[in-house]
C-alpha cells in the first residue's frame, strides 16, 4: 500500500513529502495535543485563550453584525475599541473561517497551529534551495528553526508569534531578487511582508530590518569593488523597494488604512526605556533550557526563577546544535572549506543577538556592574534602533531573538553541509550522522508532554436561556488588561466565554489599546469593589451608595452581572451576594458550581 501511495504524482512531490515530515515532527513534538483536537489547545491559557476569540470575534462581526473587524464594541462597552494595535492574528482569522464552520473554533484553531509548523519548515526548504543548500544539510537547517526552543515556547501562548513562516519565505524571495533582479520577486516579497503584517506587526519590522541590513552591505561590497558608490545598483534597490511596498499595500490595506487612520488621530504608544530593558534578553538566557523542556529544563527553572529570567519573555536558549555547527563552521572556514556565506549569516545572527540584549546588557539578572567602586551601565545597540519610526512601540527587545534563531540556523546549514563534504564520501554514514543530530537537537528541546489548556467552555455560557434579555455583562471580580497595564482582576477567559453567551462586557484583555480607555471606569462609584471585593478598604463610601452604584451601571449599560465564584474565596463571594441582593436589590438568575447570574435593573 505504501508503494502504490509513493508512486502517486501528487503524493511523492518533495513538498509534499516534506509537509508529511513536518506535520509529523510537530505531532510528535506538541503530543498530546493530537488526542485532544476538539477541546484543548497548546499552551498554558492566558493568552492562548485570547486567539481564540480573535478568530471567533473576526468570524462574529462579519457575518452577524457586518462590519469591520477591527473594529469592537462588544469590548470595554459601551465605549467600544479598537483592534488595529491588537494581536487579532486578522490573517489566519480569516482563514479560519471555514474551519470553523466545518469543526468548530478550537478544532480550527488547532489545525491552523499545525499549519504553521508546515508553512515555516517549507519556507526554509525553499530557501536553501535558492541558497544551494542540499538535502540533508537543509533538513538540519529547517527543522533547528521550525521547531527552534523559541517557536516552541511562543506556542504555549502567543500564536502570532509563533507564525514564524513570513521570516523564511520573505528571505526566499529577497534572495532571488538579489540573483535575478526580477520585478516579480520584489513584488511577492512585498506580498508576503503584507500578509505578515495582518498576522503581527512584529515580523515585517524584523524582516524589513534584516533586509535593510543585507543590502547595506550589497551596496559596502559594490562599492569596494567599484571604488566608487554604485548609483545603479543604488537605482535598482530603490526601484524593487517600490514595487515591494506596492506589495505590502496590495495585501496588508485593512490593516495598513486603519493604521494610518490610528495614528493621525494621535493614538500613540511609547514604551520607556526602562520596559525595555525590563522584557531584553539576558545573556544567560542563550545557554539555559526553557522551563518547558521536560528532561531538564525543569530542573534549570529554579535557577531561572532566581535569576530572575523565568517565564515566556525571558526565554532564549539557542540549543546545542547550532552552537556546535558553529564551532564546527569556525574550524572548517580557516581550512578553506566553507564559503563566506557562513560568515554572512553568523555575523547577522551575532547583530540580532546583541539587538535581542535591549538597551543595556544583562547578565544573570544583573543591569550594573561595579568596578572599582564605580557602578555603570553597558549600553547596547537597540539605542540605535529607538531612534528608528515605531521602534518604541515595541516593549520587547528579546523579540528579536527569532531573526538571530534563522541567521544562526542558516548558518549552521551552511556549517554541515561543508561537514559532509568533508568527510569522506560515505552516504549511509552521512544519513547516521544526520539521524544522530536530529535526535540531539529533539532531546535538547524535548516539550513531551506539551503543555495543553482545556477550551471547552461551562455550559452556562453556553444556554440562551440563562442570557436571555442581557446586552451587557458585569464580571466580578472585574479587571483590565492591555500590554503593560493591568488594572483589577482580568481573566481571559471573561472574553473568551463571550464566544458563548455573545453579549458585550465590560472587561477587556487587549494587547493594545490607550491607557485612558481603561481609566474610563476605575474611579466610577461601585467599579474599585467589582473588581476588588476582597479587600476591606473598598467597602465603604459611594460603593455602598445603591443610587450611586445603579447610576454607573446605567451609565455603563449594564443589566447583568456575572459573579465567578471559582475566582473568590468564600468570604467574599458570600459578601458580594449580600451586597447585590440587598443593596443592589438584583435578581438571581442562574446558580451553578462556576458562576452565579444576576440581572441588575434600576429601582423606581
Amino acid at each position: 500500500m505504501i508503494k502504490k501511495l509513493l508512486q502517486n504524482r501528487l503524493l511523492s512531490h518533495p513538498y509534499v513529502l516534506w509537509s508529511a515530515l513536518f506535520l509529523g515532527m510537530a505531532l510528535l513534538l506538541t503530543w498530546p495535543l493530537a488526542l485532544h483536537l476538539t477541546t484543548h489547545i497548546p499552551g498554558f491559557g492566558g493568552d492562548g485563550l485570547i486567539f481564540l476569540w480573535d478568530m471567533w470575534w473576526t468570524k462574529y462581526s462579519l457575518f452577524n453584525l457586518h462590519q469591520h473587524p477591527l473594529h469592537c464594541d462588544y469590548l470595554l462597552a459601551p465605549q467600544g475599541v479598537s483592534l488595529t494595535f491588537h494581536t487579532l492574528i486578522l490573517l489566519p482569522s480569516l482563514l479560519s473561517i471555514p474551519l470553523q464552520g466545518l469543526f468548530g473554533l478550537i478544532t480550527a484553531h488547532n489545525l491552523l497551529f499545525f499549519a504553521g509548523f508546515i508553512l515555516t519548515g517549507l519556507g526554509m526548504i525553499r530557501f536553501f534551495r535558492e541558497t544551494a543548500i542540499r538535502f540533508p544539510a537543509n533538513l538540519v537547517g529547517a527543522l533547528l528553526f521550525t521547531f527552534s526552543p523559541y517557536v516552541l515556547a511562543r506556542a504555549t501562548g502567543h500564536l502570532n508569534l509563533f507564525f514564524t513562516w513570513p521570516i523564511p519565505w520573505a528571505m526566499t524571495f529577497f534572495w532571488r531578487l538579489r540573483r535575478h533582479g526580477r520585478w516579480q520577486d520584489a513584488f511577492w516579497l512585498g506580498a508576503v511582508l503584507g500578509l505578515s503584517l495582518m498576522t503581527d506587526l512584529h515580523y515585517p519590522i524584523f524582516i524589513s530590518l534584516c533586509l535593510l541590513l543585507i543590502s547595506c552591505c550589497d551596496i559596502f561590497l559594490q562599492a569596494r569593488r567599484q571604488r566608487r558608490l554604485p548609483l545603479t545598483f543604488i537605482k535598482k534597490m530603490i526601484t524593487s523597494g517600490s514595487i515591494a511596498l506596492l506589495g505590502i499595500c496590495l495585501f496588508g490595506w485593512p490593516l495598513i488604512i486603519s493604521i494610518v487612520k490610528r495614528i493621525l488621530s494621535g493614538e500613540s504608544y511609547r514604551t520607556s526605556i526602562l520596559t525595555q530593558n525590563a522584557f531584553s534578553l539576558d545573556v544567560a538566557s542563550l545557554v539555559l533550557p526553557d522551563s518547558i523542556q521536560t528532561i531538564w529544563g525543569k530542573s534549570i527553572k529554579a535557577i531561572r526563577e532566581g535569576l530572575l529570567i523565568d517565564g515566556i519573555e525571558q526565554m532564549g536558549y539557542v540549543g546545542i546544535v547550532p552552537i556546535v555547527l558553529l564551532i564546527i563552521g569556525i574550524w572548517l572556514y580557516k581550512r578553506g572549506s566553507l564559503t563566506p556565506g557562513f560568515w554572512r549569516w553568523s555575523a547577522l545572527a551575532f547583530a540580532f543577538a546583541l539587538l535581542s540584549f535591549g538597551p543595556y546588557l544583562k547578565l544573570a539578572g544583573y543591569q550594573e556592574y561595579t568596578v572599582w567602586d564605580t557602578t555603570f551601565k553597558i549600553p547596547m545597540p537597540f539605542h540605535l534602533l529607538r531612534a528608528l519610526p515605531f521602534a518604541d512601540f515595541f516593549r520587547t527587545p528579546n523579540r528579536l531573538q527569532v531573526m538571530m534563531l534563522f541567521c544562526l540556523a542558516v548558518a549552521a546549514a551552511y556549517s554541515y553541509q561543508a561537514l559532509l563534504r568533508y568527510l569522506p564520501a560515505d552516504k549511509r554514514k552521512s544519513m547516521l550522522l544526520t539521524l544522530l543530530v536530529v535526535i540531539v537537537m529533539y532531546l535538547d528541546i524535548w516539550p513531551v508532554p506539551f503543555p495543553l489548556t482545556d477550551a471547552r467552555i461551562p455550559k452556562t455560557f453556553s444556554d440562551p436561556s440563562a442570557f436571555a434579555n442581557t446586552t451587557t455583562l458585569l464580571d466580578v471580580p472585574l479587571g483590565w488588561l492591555s500590554g503593560s497595564l493591568k488594572i483589577g482582576s482580568m481573566d481571559s477567559r471573561y472574553q473568551y466565554y463571550q464566544t458563548a453567551h455573545q453579549k458585550r462586557i465590560i472587561a477587556g484583555y487587549i494587547s493594545r489599546i490607550p491607557d485612558a480607555m481603561i481609566y474610563y471606569y476605575p474611579y466610577r462609584p461601585g467599579i474599585s469593589l467589582f473588581m476588588c471585593p476582597w479587600d476591606s478598604e473598598v467597602w465603604q463610601g459611594e460603593n455602598l451608595v445603591a443610587t450611586k452604584v445603579h447610576e454607573t451601571l446605567a451609565q455603563l449599560q449594564v443589566d447583568g452581572i456575572v459573579l465567578h465564584k471559582d475566582l473568590l474565596t468564600d468570604a467574599s463571594q458570600h459578601k458580594m451576594q449580600t451586597y447585590l441582593e440587598q443593596t443592589l436589590q438584583c435578581t438571581l438568575k442562574t446558580d451553578t458550581e462556576s458562576i452565579m447570574l444576576y440581572a441588575c435593573e434600576r429601582p423606581e
